[in-house]
C-alpha cells in the first residue's frame, strides 16, 4: 500500500498567490539584459509606500516611536551571533512591540560587536514578500537607496548582485515592490539600531518551493564572502477569535522553534492559514540550519495583546537564530549521542499497553463517528494513561472492505499522543486528496489501523535499514518524503524499489537521491487495528 502521507507543498503555498499573468509577462521582459529590464525602468531611490499608514510619516514621531517600542522590549539572553531574525509586519500599533524583541537582540550584539572591535555587518538582507503582485520570481532591489521618514539607507549593489548571480528567479520588478509594506516597515527599525549599515530588500513574487530554495541557496553563497544579517518577516494567523489563534499560532512557532524546515514545510502545507509569509520564513529556516544556528523565540503576542480587539486577530512573533561559537560547538557536540545509540530500546508492549491501544482505538472511532455525523472534533478529558498524554506521532489508516479509503499522519511529536490520533483520524476522514471525504453510511464498513511511530533516528547508510522493521523519512532541502514501516511488506519491494519510490513519489526527488545527498532517518511503528 503506498500512502500519501505529506500534502504537497507547492499546492498550499500557491494558495498565498495571486494568478494573473501581468507578473509573469513583466518578469520576461525584466530579465532581458541587466536585472530589473535596464537602467529607465529602475528606481534610484525607493519611495515609502505606507508611511503615515504603517507607521508615522514624521520623523520625530517615528523616532520617539521606536525608541519606547525598543525600551519597553525586554532584553533577550542570547548565547552566540545572532545571524537571522523573524519579525512582524503589521501596522507598527499591532506589530512592533514584538518585533521591537528581535531588533534590540540585534542592537545588543551591534553594541558588543562595537566594543570587541568586530567587522561590522555589510549589509542586512530583507526577506519579504508581496501581499499584492502575481510576479512569478523574486523580485530585488540591487542598486541605490530606501528612503523613510529617517532619511535614506543605501542598498549594497555588491552583495545584491552576488545574491542574484546567475539565477534567472533574480530580477527586480517595479510591481513586486509597489504598495507593498512587508520589508518597507522594517528599515526604519533597521536605520534605528545599524545605522549605515546598508541593505538588500528581497521580495518574494510566488513563494513556491523553487523560489524558497534558491534564496535560500543565495543566502549561504553571500554567507560565504560576506558578514550579512538577514531579516525575514512574516505575521501568523489572520482574524480568528483571540484563543483559536492562541492555539493555533503556538502550534506554529513550537514548528519555527525546532528549526527544521522540513517538518516546518509539511506543517505548512496542512495549515496554509497559519502563516502569510512562508516563503520568508522557511527560506531562513533553511539557511539558518545550513549555518549550524538555532531558533530562539523572543516574543509572541497578537493583536488583541497590543491594540486591538480580541474578536479578530493577527499573531506575531519575534525569533533569532543564534549561531554557537567554535567552543560551544565543539561541546556540543560531544554530547550528541550516535544514531546507533539512540535506537528505542522499549519493546512494543512497553512502547504501548494493551489497554492503551484499546483506548486509542476507542477514541478513533468515536472521533470519525462524531465528524463524519455531526461535523464536529471529538473533544474528551486526557486519558490516565501518562503514556497516552505524552506527546506522540501517529498516522490513522482507514479502510472499508479491507482496501484503502483514507490515511494521514503526523510525523512531529507537537501534541499529546490521544491528541494526535484524534485530529489524524478527522483527516484521514477528510482531507485525503485521493478520496472523498466519509459519509454516515460508509462509517459500518470502515476500520481504522492506528500507528504510533518513535522519534526518527537519522542514519549514515541506506544499509542499516531494515525493510519490515523501519519506517523511512528521505529529506533533501525543502523536499521531504515517508514511507511507513508495512509499505515495504505489503509491495514486496526490494531495498532499491523501496527508497526509488519514496525518493520520486513521496519526496519529489531523483530516484537516486537516497544514494548520494538526502538525509535518511528511520523510525519504527507499534501498529493495531480494529476487530471488525
Amino acid at each position: 500500500m503506498r500512502r500519501r502521507v505529506i500534502s504537497v507543498f507547492c499546492l498550499a503555498l500557491f494558495l498565498f498567490a495571486a494568478c494573473s499573468e501581468r507578473g509573469q509577462n513583466n518578469a520576461r521582459a525584466e530579465a532581458q539584459g541587466l536585472p530589473g529590464g535596464g537602467s529607465d525602468e529602475f528606481p534610484s531611490v525607493l519611495s515609502p509606500c505606507v508611511a503615515g499608514s504603517f507607521y508615522p510619516a514624521d520623523e520625530n514621531t517615528l523616532k520617539a516611536d521606536i525608541a519606547r517600542y525598543l525600551e519597553s522590549a525586554e532584553q533577550a539572553s542570547v548565547d552566540g551571533d545572532v545571524i537571522a531574525v523573524i519579525v512582524p509586519h503589521a501596522g507598527y500599533v499591532y506589530s512592533a512591540p514584538v518585533a521591537a524583541y528581535a531588533y534590540k537582540a540585534i542592537a545588543h550584539q551591534a553594541e558588543t560587536a562595537k566594543q570587541e572591535s568586530l567587522r561590522k555587518w555589510d549589509a542586512v538582507v530583507v526577506l519579504a514578500f508581496s501581499h499584492r503582485s502575481a510576479y512569478p520570481g523574486v523580485s530585488v532591489y540591487y542598486r541605490g537607496a530606501i528612503e523613510t521618514p529617517l532619511g535614506k539607507v543605501v542598498v549594497n549593489e555588491d552583495v545584491a548582485r552576488l545574491f542574484m548571480k546567475d539565477d534567472p528567479r533574480f530580477s527586480f520588478s517595479q510591481d513586486a515592490f509597489a504598495g507593498e509594506h512587508s520589508a518597507e516597515v522594517q528599515i526604519p527599525f533597521i536605520q534605528t539600531i545599524l545605522p549605515n549599515v546598508p541593505v538588500v530588500p528581497v521580495v518574494f513574487g510566488r513563494q513556491t518551493p523553487a523560489n524558497i530554495e534558491a534564496v535560500a541557496n543565495a543566502l549561504g553563497r553571500v554567507a560565504r564572502e560576506k558578514r550579512i544579517l538577514v531579516v525575514a518577516t512574516t505575521d501568523l494567523s489572520h482574524y480568528k477569535p483571540y484563543g483559536v489563534a492562541v492555539a493555533l499560532d503556538r502550534q506554529t512557532v513550537e514548528r519555527m522553534v525546532k528549526g527544521d524546515p522540513r517538518r516546518m514545510a509539511e506543517y505548512l502545507s496542512a495549515r496554509y492559514d497559519s502563516m502569510c509569509g512562508p516563503g520568508p520564513v522557511l527560506a531562513v529556516m533553511s539557511y539558518a540550519e545550513a549555518q549550524g544556528a538555532v531558533p530562539l523565540l523572543l516574543k509572541y503576542a497578537n493583536s488583541g495583546d497590543t491594540a486591538g480587539s480580541k474578536d479578530a486577530v493577527v499573531g506575531y512573533a519575534a525569533l533569532a537564530f543564534v549561531k554557537k561559537n567554535a567552543a560551544q560547538s565543539q561541546a556540543q557536540a560531544a554530547e550528541q549521542v550516535s544514531p546507533g545509540e539512540q535506537e528505542n530500546p522499549l519493546s512494543e508492549s512497553e512502547f504501548l499497553t494493551a489497554h492503551d491501544k484499546e483506548v486509542l482505538l476507542r477514541l478513533a472511532r468515536r472521533s470519525l463517528e462524531t465528524f463524519v455525523r455531526d461535523g464536529h472534533l471529538l473533544s474528551v478529558d486526557p486519558p490516565q494513561s501518562e503514556r497516552l498524554r505524552e506527546n506522540g506521532a501517529a498516522f490513522v489508516t482507514l479502510r472499508k472492505h479491507g482496501q484503502l479509503r483514507g490515511c494521514i499522519g503526523r510525523m512531529d511529536a507537537i501534541a499529546p499522543l490521544y491528541q494526535t490520533v484524534i485530529e489524524m483520524t478527522v483527516a484521514a476522514a477528510s482531507q485525503d486528496h485521493r478520496f472523498l471525504p466519509v459519509e454516515p453510511d460508509e462509517l459500518k464498513d470502515i476500520g481504522i489501523e492506528i500507528s504510533v511511530n518513535t522519534p526518527l533516528v537519522r542514519v549514515s547508510s541506506p544499509d542499516e535499514i531494515i525493510l519490515g522493521k523501519h519506517g523511512v523519512v528521505v529529506a533533501r532541502g525543502l523536499h521531504q518524503g515517508v514511507f511507513l514501516p508495512q509499505v515495504a511488506t505489503e509491495t514486496g519491494w526490494s531495498k532499491e524499489e523501496f527508497l526509488t519510490n519514496l525518493c520520486v513519489h513521496k519526496a519529489g526527488l531523483p530516484s537516486d537521491a537516497y544514494k548520494k545527498d538526502a538525509d535518511l532517518y528511520v523510525f519504527s511503528s507499534v501498529i493495531f487495528h480494529e476487530e471488525r
